[in-house]
């Protein structure tokens, strides 16, 4: 009976002993989390190989992030070596990953345009030395994960110390401002305002999703859908759809719609959207809820 016992005692004695390891080892593994928002298990390598794209790009954002809370409007990566570039409303911040992590930073600048295609670029010349970046508006595919963007991107970087030129290629994309995402209903198409009595359906208002830069909405008469082009200071309405129903507001509508083509920039408030072309405000909108 008390081998028994002993037996049984030392039994739950293990198996507290296991248990206690297990959670030990459960507690030592740790993660991370990326600032846009994937989990990544810690990896105590620190090869030039373990650290990818992902986590330049990381770098990049976290340190903007330190020095302003102002928008990031274009980003940036290639491979062989990682690479990450942003460019935001306070500056500029291109990071490498050759043998070790390195950055260069400029405030920021607008670009030179070239007259017969979409391109940008950014001339920069700083005391740590010269940097250029072209921004082609062209289909770019990741050299290692395939994904396809809107833009091609080259940099050129020379530091104080070195005798020539490094070149860095990738892909990136425009982030749209995401003050615009919201339910906007019309006020004025011009300097003509909107009187919520003549609508029957439902009053003119278009909602913008930023995330896949798309809008839908309603004219005065018909729903409509479509897709947002974005960069710095440009906002355009493109490929928009419309169903073909009759409504005694036929004309807003028409102008309504005459008038999104005519729209190639923006300015926003908490409260007010203005559709601008170079010329003049064209479409103004206050938000509301749906």
């Amino acid at each position: 009976m008390k081998i028994g016992v002993l037996y049984v005692f030392l039994f739950i004695v293990l198996s507290s002993c296991m248990n206690v390891n297990t959670k030990t080892e459960a507690e030592t593994e740790r993660y991370r989390q990326t600032s846009s928002g994937e989990k990544k298990q810690i990896d105590t390598d620190l090869s030039e190989e373990s650290i990818s794209k992902n986590d330049i790009v990381s770098s990049n954002k976290e340190s903007i992030e330190q020095v302003t809370t102002s928008r990031v409007y274009f980003t940036a990566a290639g491979n062989e070596p990682f690479w990450g570039l942003e460019i935001a409303e306070s500056g500029i911040l291109f990071t490498t990953l050759d043998t070790l992590t390195t950055q260069f930073s400029a405030p920021f600048m607008y670009p030179t345009r070239a007259e017969d295609a979409n391109v940008k670029i950014y001339e920069i010349e700083t005391d740590e030395g010269e940097m250029q970046i072209i921004i082609s508006e062209k289909e770019c595919e990741d050299t290692m994960s395939g994904a396809i963007s809107a833009y091609e991107v080259q940099v050129k970087l020379k530091r104080n110390t070195e005798d020539d030129f490094l070149t860095f290629l990738g892909c990136g994309s425009y982030a749209m401002d995401i003050r615009l995402q919201a339910y906007w209903a019309l006020e004025k198409i011009g300097e003509n305002q909107l009187e919520d009595s003549i609508f029957e359906i439902d009053f003119p208002h278009l909602e913008i999703q930023t995330v896949g830069n798309t809008f839908s909405g309603f004219a005065g008469c018909n729903k409509i859908a479509g897709v947002l082009f974005s960069e710095l200071e440009v906002l355009r309405f493109i490929k928009v759809k419309s169903a073909k129903k009759i409504c005694n507001q036929a004309n807003i509508e028409d102008q309504f719609l005459e008038a999104l083509q005519l729209v190639t920039t923006y300015s926003v408030t908490e409260t007010t959207l203005k559709l601008k072309n170079p010329s003049r405000v064209v479409m103004q909108f206050k938000k509301a809820g749906k």
